[in-house]
């Protein structure tokens, strides 16, 4: 009471602070009457962790977490094996009686004799599928646990079938913010044996002295450790290959400062938890730091920059960093992108044309598409080629959008190209060896895709057919070596697309052996997300049809990509501020999640060949059994009628 400064009521409440919420940044104040006439209050609170909270009486009435508006990676984790269920898997919980009466719904559906209440019926029943919010894994990978890292610093474990949170981890306030380093990685890779997943999340603001780390549970989000590392990270590095995981399968992370200071985080609650262990990683780090490198680039000043380790005795982590290249664009130039090519799943090297001949794909691992937008643009709109501490260009023409593709292992320019009259901002997906990329077309006013396709181009390569009959007789077939310091010859197929919307994100779909065709994503101006056949982005396709164009289900070469409304993966819905797509592999070859971010979240998953592994939740079994049931009798009753008709015959 400011009256008399006196203490009217207080309100303390458990959990709503500290680790687990940070502090208060906004409290709003009520006051009601209570049933007995005297004076109740009521608090709205809002916490440095995008929280909000209404508290009442001592107790939270309700609470909401805001950060999930504001969610800047997402990545899949497997959730945990229900050791309660025994070693299989479930697919599904439902009762007998559901299912049956799914059955006889879904064949009066098939027949057309369902009526408008037996429809709705089938769809709360399918919606109501409980196997769907298990919080254990399936046996094809449809459950999955989301790990979310928001602008807040918050780290949330969301769960795949009905995007509840099952758990919640603050970074601290130090995490927030524009410039703070903000990283979720794996730590520990949980397996079949019942061996959990277990995560290293950091956080680091600009301008500290430290950076803190929290190794967090998949499974439940308990936090295993917690330290404060003596370094302000702007960039983790995971350390990914058997020779530097630990005695337990730890992935070690090192740290990099602004100043290039380096800090490794190879155990558990940091170095002082197990000496030993440290010791080891840092010999591992010291042994192969030939094979460790990284990059940094600065849109402002336009540098690419490129880093390397060597060995360091006097080094606390026992490597330092060594600049080994830079990359400077043109003062024409502003740097709008850099899309690093995405590691996943492979199938084959080796792309076979219609006409039996052969393409093999480039992929190299180190390869980086640099985009910028040329005020005064280049003269060569040719492939060039760039060494270490290289400029490239400096005559002026007219503007345009500059494509680069960079190998980040050494700074080699191996592909430059020239879009005459276009301008960022730019959105790209890059995948085995091509990249896709959607700008805008000043001198067309209109929104552009361009696809680039790299091709390694060495003439004297053994035949495939050869090496493959060799595989099959059982003979052992030395792969090749590839080295970003010997790269070969390069063959570069580009043709660019006209596509009536603009965009806000891209990807690609992505399956556990990359057997099935591919989809490009486009997260689209009207916040919804468009699937296009990747064979519509196919710099190949012909003027005209071909017998080997035909072959291989190319279409015929059209400047406008074919929108199609039945491909909105989101439908009706809209994800409001669409700004992330993320994709991830099922265990089922056919079928992958697709989760979209923005102010909302959608989730589906996606078959771009359809589900030819697996059958359909919906399938009609009691259908099939009466068709098959009918089909039996009708022969047998056939076969006598016959064989009576026979005898008849014989009599005659």
């Amino acid at each position: 009471d400011f009256s008399d400064a006196s203490i009217v009521s207080t309100m303390d409440v458990d959990g709503r602070g500290g680790a687990a919420h940070g502090g208060a940044v906004l409290a709003t104040l009520s006051v009601y009457t209570r049933k007995d006439g005297s004076a109740g209050y009521r608090c709205v609170l809002a916490s440095e962790d995008h929280s909000l909270a209404l508290m009442q009486q001592g107790v939270v009435a309700w609470e909401r977490e805001e950060a999930l508006a504001s969610i800047v990676t997402a990545h899949f984790v497997e959730l945990p094996v229900d050791e309660s269920a025994g070693a299989v898997p479930v697919a599904s919980s439902r009762s007998p009686d559901e299912l049956w009466r799914m059955q006889v719904l879904n064949m009066k559906l098939s027949l057309r004799l369902a009526t408008r209440a037996e429809y709705e019926e089938l769809q709360v029943l399918r919606a109501a599928d409980p196997s769907k919010t298990n919080p254990h894994r399936d046996p094809v990978g449809l459950r999955q646990l989301i790990v979310c890292l928001t602008a807040a610093g918050k780290v949330f474990g969301l769960h795949s079938g009905d995007g509840r949170a099952l758990w919640s981890a603050y970074l601290g306030a130090g995490a927030a913010g524009d410039g703070a380093l903000r990283a979720v990685l794996p730590w520990r890779e949980g397996g079949e044996d019942g061996t959990e997943h277990e995560l290293l999340a950091l956080g680091a603001v600009p301008g500290g002295a430290t950076t803190r780390a929290m190794w967090i549970r998949a499974s439940d989000g308990a936090v295993l450790a917690e330290e404060v590392l003596p370094i302000a990270a702007t960039r983790a590095i995971p350390l990914a290959g058997e020779a530097f995981e630990g005695s337990r399968g730890e992935r070690p992370v090192l740290l990099v400062g602004a100043s290039g200071e380096l800090h490794l985080v190879g155990v558990t609650g940091g170095d002082a938890a197990d000496p030993i262990a440290a010791a080891d990683a840092r010999e591992a780090l010291a042994s192969r730091a030939s094979k460790v490198f990284y990059y940094e680039s600065d849109e402002v000043s336009g540098e690419i920059r490129g880093y390397g380790l060597v060995p360091d005795a006097a080094a606390a982590v026992g490597v330092r960093r060594a600049p080994l290249w830079q990359l400077t664009l043109p003062p024409s130039e502003r740097m709008e992108a850099v899309v690093e090519r995405t590691a996943d799943a492979v199938h084959t090297q080796v792309k076979v044309l219609g006409d039996r001949s052969a393409l093999y794909k480039y992929l190299g691992p180190n390869t980086a598409a640099v985009f910028a937008t040329a005020v005064r643009a280049q003269d060569d709109e040719d492939g060039a080629e760039s060494g270490a501490d290289a400029s490239v260009g400096s005559a002026p023409v007219v503007p345009g959008l500059v494509v680069y593709i960079l190998d980040t292992a050494t700074g080699r320019v191996l592909y430059r190209t020239l879009h005459l009259g276009s301008s960022g901002p730019v959105q790209a997906a890059f995948y085995e060896n091509w990249v896709v990329y959607h700008y805008w077309s000043e001198e067309a006013m209109r929104n552009e895709m361009s696809v680039l396709e790299l091709f390694d181009d060495t003439r004297d390569r053994p035949s495939h057919i050869k090496e493959g009959i060799m595989r099959l007789l059982g003979a052992e077939v030395e792969a090749p070596t590839a080295s970003s310091h010997s790269l070969p010859p390069l063959r570069v197929l580009a043709q660019t697309y006209y596509i009536p919307m603009s965009a806000r994100a891209m990807a690609a779909t992505s399956t556990a052996q990359g057997v099935t065709a591919r989809q490009v994503l486009l997260g689209t101006g009207t916040d919804q997300v468009l699937a296009l056949d990747r064979r519509l982005l196919d710099p190949r396709r012909p003027l005209k049809p071909t017998a080997a164009s035909k072959e291989e289900r190319l279409p015929p070469y059209s400047e406008m990509l074919p929108v199609d409304p039945r491909r909105m993966l989101t439908h009706k819905h809209t994800v409001a501020k669409l700004r992330l797509i993320e994709v991830a592999p099922t265990h089922l070859e056919s079928t992958c999640l697709v989760f979209a971010v923005g102010l909302d979240r959608y989730l589906t998953r996606l078959a771009p060949s359809r589900s030819y592994d697996t059958i359909s939740d919906s399938f009609n079994y009691l259908l099939l059994t009466v068709t098959v049931v009918g089909m039996v009798v009708a022969t047998l009753v056939a076969s006598k009628l016959a064989h009576r008709k026979d005898l008849a015959r014989r009599w005659k």
